[in-house]
């Protein structure tokens, strides 16, 4: 047989290799979560930011309201011109919920907000108000471009709110047609 110190020792090393498997395998899981919220986050922006430079170009003239929150565009010919209006909202009933920026296309969301029992889903991204807005450039009177800075952020979680963060900024300026 065995004797007690043997067990004893067995049964520690069992012990501390089952912690470090443990730890192993938790951080292996924050990881792949933290990659999930950054791919999301991502994912998103540069959806958005294809849609928004792909319409800017194909504008001829833009105008900015709402405190630079919201941007129309003007496309097609200006005796009948066809208009698309990007807006950063917050709060209902644009968005989902009070603590929440999205993104509209006329009313269209364009970004994930979405709620279940009153807090965001894993998938859901928000838009940071304060650090969002669009600007003109202008030339001469005339609009030639479009300033963009818009932040996207990963809404707090009850699962993750001192764990993680995410977030990425989209700042660029799009040359509006025909003014080059």
């Amino acid at each position: 047989g065995f004797t007690l110190v043997e067990l004893l020792i067995s049964v520690s090393l069992l012990a501390i290799v089952s912690l470090v498997s443990v730890n192993i395998i938790v951080t292996l899981l924050r990881s792949s979560v933290k990659a999930q919220m950054v791919m999301d986050i991502e994912q998103a922006s540069s959806f958005i930011f294809l849609k928004m430079e792909n319409d800017i170009k194909k504008s001829y003239d833009a105008t900015v309201t709402g405190s630079g929150k919201t941007l129309t565009l003007y496309q097609g010919s200006p005796a009948s011109p066809t208009t698309m209006t990007y807006k950063i909202a917050s709060g209902t009933p644009d968005c989902s919920s009070a603590d929440m920026g999205c993104m509209l296309l006329n009313t269209i969301k364009l970004t994930d907000d979405t709620l279940v029992d009153g807090k965001p889903t894993l998938s859901a991204v928000s838009i940071d108000l304060a650090n969002s807005g669009f600007t003109l450039a202008t030339s001469s009177g005339k609009t030639i471009a479009v300033n963009i800075i818009i932040k996207f952020i990963k809404p707090s979680l009850p699962s993750n709110a001192k764990m993680f963060y995410a977030e990425t900024r989209m700042d660029t300026t799009v040359v509006l047609r025909g003014s080059y």
